[in-house]
């Protein structure tokens, strides 16, 4: 404060005492008056047109559903017809070999979380083949590649398994194409029987009580537990008379006829994991192994387990490794799928305890010439009036017996036990079949005869949500059509073919064909017969190095082939060169092209042709669509003796491109903080998908449909073209639900980068306005990396803070600064605090508000309307006030002095007191504004 203001104070109570006071009236009428318009209403405002922020979201805040990414995946989708056979069985065909009556596949009422599965029940038929009842899925026209994404689920309940044999089994399993021509199947194994005969016996050479690799392994004839000149030694060297033999469960052995006894010839196995059930890389012991080049048989978790659903999951491709390398990369195609259910019957050996012989020469074994003795009383001696079975004279009495379990005897009555009169044999084999084997005592049977009691086996089991998920997106049908294998697998092929790396389109091989005088010829099938649409493309790279013969027959070529909608064979041929330049003419089948570069000698050579277009011409030559794809054939011909043709193959493909779609996004901004944005991908098939965002985007997490987010490493980031792509791989899918919903959720600084308010002619920026006064409202959107963004949604709201009214709202579209901008725009009337608030939205989102305070220096802005109540109200209010007033004056005129008191700041001057009359206006006018209820316009 200056000294000449403070001294203008401390005069101001002596200069008002000195002079007589000067009339008031004018100006505390016109404060009156002044006060009163404020109650007065004002002109309208502005007109305020529909808001296009959503109304939900609170000042400096900003939400709702912004733009879709590029989504691709390699999924193709549910390959199965009828997973849970809610509608029947169809399409699955049942299928029943030599199963009995009472076996059948059905609906039943109650399945693995829905109200249905197909229940099958098997009743074996008799000892020689399987019974077996199975439902199968034919998929040899679905398209359905073998790739690294192939997934199969099902769930199995396994009711009943009354069977001892490896026959008695409970599987699905997927039979698998090869490009070559074979088949290859995967069995999966729910439960399987058993087969362990405690004959067989080991030598444990190192005292750990169980068998190792190089131990003896022995047939102990006797049982006896220790090595004697009756026993067979199967594996390893010959042990010692009398060494121990010891026994272990997990020596198995694979009980082909059925007949619960090992044979010779049947396969002996360690069954390494105990599940009685010989699987791919277990040890095999002696004889062959178990259908190892064709079959493989995996355990599914719980193996075993009965009375509760038992589910599978698993990566097809994975379990294929366990064939060999060769037959892994020609694997092309899903074939079947096959629910199976099988069991046999059981033998139970005619033997009878009390049938022994009198071992004349100690060697553990019956000879014709030995004496076959009942021995009723079991004592293991010859006594008298025991009855000898033989034509021979009885052992001397208290002679010792022996028992042979290969001395066997026909039991017609099937009671179990040797009745007199029956025959009795030596089952030399141990079939438990009479072969024309020596006779002991009675008739001599008919060959096939029975020495065993058959036992009816049954097997029950449900299945449910059978499933195939077949990833042929970024897929290419031809199999190791670059070679980079180093081999030529997948290729059925002659010796004039070699993968070669002296010259290759893409590095290190090629496919070499070299021949003189004859053909060369390397061919594929393509088993998933792929129909040929818009986006089938086929590539591929030739070199002719060399070509000595001049005829049309001297040529190197590839060749497709294909079927029409009816099955009709037509091909589609390109040639390289040709000894004289020509190819052959078209004919009704047959379209024959010359490839770009045609003729020419040491240069790549490439084909890249849309299929769709090379099979218009056979549309108008009585064929239809849609075509399929068959066979791949590579060839070349040096027709003279003398000839050779030289050529290298390289880069041969049929390419399925990503599947596309579309990733819906919501948004959210606020105020001094990051926007995020959520991408949503629903329902992609399993496989593998990629989602591309925008580039200065930041990933806060990937999360899977179960809501859990992805860990490091179970997905990739990488920039491609100014955009980020996450890819989530199918080992990763693989993990959570095949049909789920997955999303991407990432970050960015807020792309609302500038926001104010300047007035229109001085064009500088304020935040302090008069009433309608003329502005420009402006703003401007960058990425995060300060790039304008044009063409960017913008919503400019004008907002009154105390009623959170909006006065105003504009909306349009960034120019290509990113500038957004209102001019000449004629800011309300009523005077208070105000937001301006933006939201910007484009490839990156944001909002920002700014802050303005309305004012007049004309004095308070003109109040509400108010009803003729008020009126009275305030009209008594002056009244009172004058009538006060008028009593000060006259007061001063009798000398009385007025009551003083402190102005207060809000006036605006500090530096004089008000009068008795003007603090009594002042406090009415106070009381009405606190009081009556304002009527906005």
């Amino acid at each position: 404060m200056s000294t000449k203001s403070a001294h203008k104070l401390a005069t101001l109570p002596t200069r008002a005492n000195a002079h007589p006071p000067r009339p008031r009236i004018v100006p505390v009428l016109t404060l009156i008056l002044a006060l009163l318009a404020t109650l007065v209403p004002g002109p309208p405002g502005l007109a305020i047109p529909p808001r296009l922020a959503a109304n939900s979201d609170p000042v400096g805040s900003f939400g709702g559903a912004g733009s879709a990414a590029p989504l691709f995946w390699t999924g193709g989708g549910q390959r199965i017809n009828n997973t849970s056979f809610e509608s029947g069985l169809q399409p699955w065909a049942q299928i029943k070999i030599n199963a009995a009556v009472g076996s059948s596949a059905a609906v039943s009422s109650t399945g693995f979380g829905d109200n249905k599965s197909a229940i099958i029940t098997v009743l074996s038929g008799n000892f020689t083949p399987d019974s077996k009842v199975s439902l199968l899925n034919d998929l040899s026209g679905e398209q359905v590649g073998f790739g690294g994404a192939l997934r199969l689920r099902a769930t199995v309940f396994v009711s009943s398994m009354t069977g001892n044999t490896s026959a008695d089994r409970v599987e699905v399993s997927t039979t698998l194409t090869t490009s070559h021509g074979d088949l290859r199947t995967i069995h999966y194994l729910f439960a399987a029987g058993t087969s362990h005969d405690l004959h067989i016996r080991y030598t444990d050479s190192n005292n750990n009580s169980r068998w190792d690799i190089g131990e003896s392994v022995v047939f102990n004839a006797h049982l006896t537990g220790t090595y004697d000149a009756s026993d067979t030694t199967l594996s390893g060297s010959v042990p010692s008379i009398g060494a121990q033999l010891n026994n272990d469960p997990k020596l198995d052995y694979v009980d082909q006829n059925s007949n619960g006894l090992w044979n010779v010839g049947e396969p002996i196995v360690y069954d390494v994991n105990n599940d009685s059930f010989y699987e791919f890389g277990e040890p095999s012991v002696y004889g062959g192994k178990s259908q190892t080049v064709t079959d493989i048989y995996i355990d599914v978790p719980a193996f075993g387990t009965t009375g509760q659903w038992i589910v599978l999951d698993t990566n097809v491709a994975a379990d294929a490794l366990a064939f060999s390398s060769v037959d892994y990369a020609g694997l092309n195609s899903v074939r079947s799928i096959q629910l199976v259910v099988s069991t046999k019957t059981f033998g139970i050996q005619n033997r009878d305890p009390h049938l022994k012989f009198y071992d004349s020469n100690s060697d553990m074994a019956w000879e014709p010439s030995e004496q076959v003795i009942y021995d009723a009383n079991l004592n293991g001696v010859y006594d008298s009036g025991e009855p000898v079975l033989c034509a021979c004279s009885a052992p001397g009495i208290g002679a010792p017996l022996s028992v042979d379990p290969k001395i066997k005897f026909v039991d017609p009555d099937n009671n179990g036990v040797w009745d007199s009169g029956e025959t009795i044999v030596y089952d030399t084999n141990y079939n438990g079949v009479y072969d024309l084997e020596p006779m002991i005592y009675g008739p001599p049977p008919r060959g096939g005869t029975l020495l065993m009691r058959g036992l009816q086996r049954t097997t029950i089991a449900s299945f449910d949500q059978v499933e195939l998920y077949s990833a042929t997106g970024n897929y290419d049908w031809v199999r190791n059509g670059s070679f980079d294998t180093g081999t030529l697998a997948g290729w059925g092929q002659n010796s004039t073919f070699t993968t070669s790396t002296a010259a290759s389109l893409s590095p290190p091989y090629s496919a070499e064909g070299n021949v003189t005088g004859s053909a060369m010829e390397m061919a594929q099938s393509i088993d998933s017969r792929p129909r040929v649409e818009s986006w089938t493309r086929f590539k591929a790279s030739v070199e002719v190095r060399n070509m000595t013969g001049d005829l049309p027959a001297d040529s190197v070529d590839l060749w497709l082939g294909l079927i029409d909608s009816r099955g009709k064979a037509v091909s589609v041929y390109y040639y390289f060169k040709t000894g004289d330049g020509s190819i052959p003419f078209n004919t009704t089948d047959t379209i024959y092209h010359k490839a770009p570069g045609f003729g020419k000698l040491t240069e790549w050579l490439s084909v890249d042709a849309g299929l769709l277009n090379e099979t218009v011409a056979f549309n108008l030559l009585g064929y239809s669509s849609p075509y399929r794809l068959e066979v791949i054939v590579v060839e070349g011909v040096a027709r003279a003796t003398s000839s050779t043709t030289t050529a290298f193959f390289d880069d041969i493909s049929v390419y399925q491109p990503w599947k596309p779609g579309s990733s819906p996004s919501q948004i959210y901004a606020t105020k001094g903080s990051n926007s995020t944005y959520t991408y949503t991908g629903a329902n992609i098939p399993y496989g593998s998908f990629y989602v591309d965002i925008p580039g200065a985007q930041t990933i806060l997490n990937v999360t899977s449909p179960e809501g859990a987010p992805l860990q490091p490493g179970e997905y990739a980031t990488q920039p491609a073209q100014g955009l980020l792509r996450i890819t989530v791989p199918s080992s990763t899918m693989f993990k959570h639900a095949p049909l789920g919903i997955w999303r991407v959720t990432a970050t960015s600084t807020n792309a609302l980068s500038t926001l104010y308010v300047e007035d229109s002619t001085a064009k500088i920026m304020k935040a302090i306005f008069n009433l309608s006064a003329q502005v420009n409202l402006v703003s401007r959107t960058n990425d995060p990396l300060g790039i304008p963004q044009a063409g960017a949604s913008v919503n400019l709201t004008l907002i009154q803070t105390s009623s959170a009214t909006v006065v105003g709202a504009w909306s349009g579209k960034s120019e290509a600064q990113g500038w957004y901008n209102i001019t000449g725009m004629t800011l309300p009337s009523r005077q208070g605090d105000y937001l301006l608030q933006a939201t910007v939205q484009a490839a990156y989102v944001g909002v920002r508000i700014y802050s303005l305070i309305l004012t007049s220096p004309r004095g308070p802005e003109p109040g509400p309307q108010f009803s003729p109540v008020l009126l009275a109200l305030i009209g008594g209010a002056s009244a009172v006030a004058i009538l006060a007033i008028l009593t000060v004056f006259r007061r001063r005129r009798r000398g009385e002095s007025p009551t003083k008191t402190t102005l207060s700041s809000e006036y605006g001057d500090s530096s004089r007191t008000l009068t008795y009359g003007e603090l009594v206006v002042k406090n009415l006018l106070q009381q009405c504004h606190n009081t009556i209820p304002f009527q906005t316009s």
